[in-house]
C-alpha cells in the first residue's frame, strides 16, 4: 500500500469582533471501535494507521457569549472520501449550519455519509455558542480519510483533541494522577491560566506521579527514595523511625506500627520499613502498588478490594458477566433479550442494533431511531445551490454523494468499515455502518477519557 501523508486541520472563524484566546491541545488516543460486534483498537482495524496527521488553528477574535463558526478541514492528497466524529464537553452549545452533511447525535456530531474530497481536502462546519463566563471547552475529533479502493485496507485515521479557551489567557496543564500539585508529561490539557482543571497541575515535574509523597515540594527523608525529585537519594536526610516489616516488602502494617517495636535508622534496614500501608503483612507481594491477581483471598494492591478488575468475563454484549471465581467455569453469561435500537447487543449475538428495529422511514443510528431521509447526503448538484462553505480549495461537506458507501469486502464479517469508490454501492444501510464505526470510536474514547479522569481524581484505587 502506498503511504499517503495526511493532515487534519481545524479553524475557528469568528462571527463577532472581540478578543478570544484560543489554544489547541494535541493528543493521540486509542479508541475501541465496534460495529456489528467486531472489536478493534481505534479505527485502525478497519481504516489503516495514522500517518503524519496534525491539527492547526488560526488566531481568533471573540468574546465569551458570542457565536463562532468552527471548521474542521481534513486534508489528504489521495483520499476520495472522508468522515468524522466530534465529541465535546459542551455539546449543548454546538449547532449545525444549514447545508451540512453532519448531524447531532446524543454523544456528539457525526457525518451522515462519506463526504467526497475535492482538491485534496474536505471541510466540516459547526457553530458554537461560547459560554458567557471565561473558561475552556474541550473538543475531540476522530476523522477518517478513505481511499475508496473497495477494500477495508489503505484508509487513514486521525484523532486529535483541542481546547477552546475564552475570556482568559490560555495555559497548558499536565495530568496529576496523585493530586500532589505536580504533573507528568502527558496527557495535557489547556485551560485558563492560574486555574488548573481538576486532576491537572501547572508543571510536569513529578518524578513519581503515583505517589503523592514524592514530588519536588516533598521533604527528603531517609528511606532510600528520591523524595524531592532532585536526582539524589537521601541527601542531607536525618535517620528516621522505622517499623517492623515481617514480609520484607518495604511497607509496615498498622499492627506492626502499634507493636511498639521501632528503630532509628535509614532503609534498607533488615526487618524494618519506612512506609506505612501494608494490608497483608505476611505476603511480600501484597502492598500498596502491588499487582492484583485473582485468588479470592488477598488484596494485593491494598486498595480495600479483593480481585477487582482481574476476574474473567464470559458472554458477549448485554450478556457479558464477571465470573464469581477465577476461572471461566465459574462464570454464567446473562440471558439475551430482544434486540432494540439502543447501541447495545441485547440479543448477545455479537452484533449491535442489527435488523429492522425502527418504524418505517427511520434508521437506527448511534442507538436512536432517526428519519432516514435526514441522514441521506445530498447530491452534489443539489448542494451546489445550498450555500455550503468551501475552504482551502476543498469541497464543502454539504454535498456528499449517496453512492459513496461502506463495503464489507475485505473487512471482518459484519464490520462494514471500508469505503468504496463512487458507483460501487447504492445508497442504503451499508454506509450507516461506516458512520457507526466512527461514532463508536468517539464513544469509547470518551469512556476511556472518563475512566482516566476517575483515576486522576481517585489515584488510591489504582495504587
Amino acid at each position: 500500500m502506498k503511504v499517503r501523508r495526511q493532515k487534519l486541520s481545524a479553524l475557528f472563524r469568528p462571527t463577532g469582533c472581540a478578543l478570544l484566546a484560543t489554544s489547541w491541545l494535541l493528543s493521540a488516543s486509542t479508541a475501541d471501535a465496534r460495529k456489528r460486534g467486531f472489536n478493534t483498537g481505534g479505527c485502525e482495524g478497519c481504516h489503516g494507521a495514522t500517518v503524519d496527521s496534525s491539527l492547526s488553528a488560526g488566531p481568533l477574535v471573540a468574546n465569551p457569549g458570542e457565536t463562532i463558526s468552527f471548521q474542521i478541514v481534513l486534508s489528504d492528497s489521495e483520499a476520495l472520501v472522508g468522515g468524522l466524529f466530534v465529541e465535546t464537553d459542551d455539546l449543548a452549545g454546538v449547532s449545525i449550519p444549514s447545508g451540512q452533511s453532519i448531524v447531532l447525535v446524543n454523544s456528539g456530531v457525526t457525518h451522515t455519509g462519506p463526504v467526497p474530497f475535492s482538491n485534496g481536502s474536505v471541510t466540516f462546519s459547526l457553530s458554537y455558542q461560547v459560554p458567557a463566563t471565561p473558561g475552556a471547552t474541550q473538543f475531540s475529533v476522530w476523522a477518517v480519510a478513505a481511499n475508496g479502493n473497495d477494500d477495508a485496507s489503505g484508509d487513514e485515521v486521525n484523532q486529535q483533541t483541542f481546547a477552546l479557551v475564552y475570556g482568559c489567557e490560555p495555559q497548558t496543564y499536565y495530568a496529576d494522577l496523585d493530586n500532589d500539585g505536580h504533573g507528568r508529561d502527558a496527557p495535557t490539557r489547556i485551560s485558563c491560566a492560574g486555574t488548573p482543571p481538576p486532576g491537572f497541575a501547572a508543571a510536569p515535574d513529578d518524578c513519581d506521579d503515583n505517589d503523592a509523597t514524592e514530588n519536588p515540594s516533598a521533604p527528603e527523608i531517609c528511606n532510600g527514595i528520591d523524595d524531592n525529585c532532585n536526582g539524589e537519594v537521601d541527601e542531607g536526610a536525618a535517620p528516621m523511625e522505622l517499623f517492623p516489616d515481617a514480609d520484607g516488602d518495604g511497607y509496615y502494617s498498622y499492627a506492626e506500627w502499634q507493636s511498639g517495636d521501632s528503630v532509628i535508622g535509614c532503609v534498607p534496614y533488615p526487618g524494618y520499613a519506612a512506609k506505612p500501608g501494608d494490608c497483608e503483612p505476611n505476603a511480600a507481594h501484597a502492598h500498596p502498588g502491588g499487582i492484583e491477581v485473582c485468588d479470592l483471598r488477598l488484596d494485593e494492591d491494598c486498595d480495600g478490594s479483593v480481585d477487582e478488575r482481574v476476574k474473567p468475563f464470559c458472554g458477549v454484549g448485554g450478556c457479558s458477566r464477571e465470573s464469581y471465581g477465577c476461572t471461566l467455569e465459574d462464570c454464567t453469561p446473562g440471558q439475551p433479550s430482544e434486540e432494540v435500537c439502543n447501541f447495545v447487543d441485547d440479543d448477545c449475538d455479537g452484533e449491535v442494533d442489527e435488523g429492522d428495529l425502527c418504524p418505517p422511514g427511520q434508521e437506527c443510528l448511534a442507538g436512536l431511531c432517526r428519519d432516514a431521509a435526514s441522514l441521506v447526503p445530498q447530491n452534489p448538484s443539489e448542494s451546489s445551490s445550498s450555500g455550503g462553505n468551501t475552504s482551502e480549495g476543498g469541497s464543502s461537506n454539504s454535498g456528499s454523494s449517496p453512492d459513496l458507501g461502506a463495503s464489507t469486502k475485505g473487512a471482518p464479517a459484519g464490520s462494514s468499515c471500508a469505503v468504496v469508490a463512487p458507483g460501487a454501492l447504492a445508497p442504503g444501510r451499508l454506509w450507516l455502518g461506516w458512520i457507526a464505526c466512527v461514532i463508536t470510536a468517539g464513544l469509547i474514547g470518551r469512556f476511556r477519557s472518563r475512566r482516566r479522569s476517575q483515576q486522576i481524581s481517585s489515584p488510591s484505587s489504582e495504587s
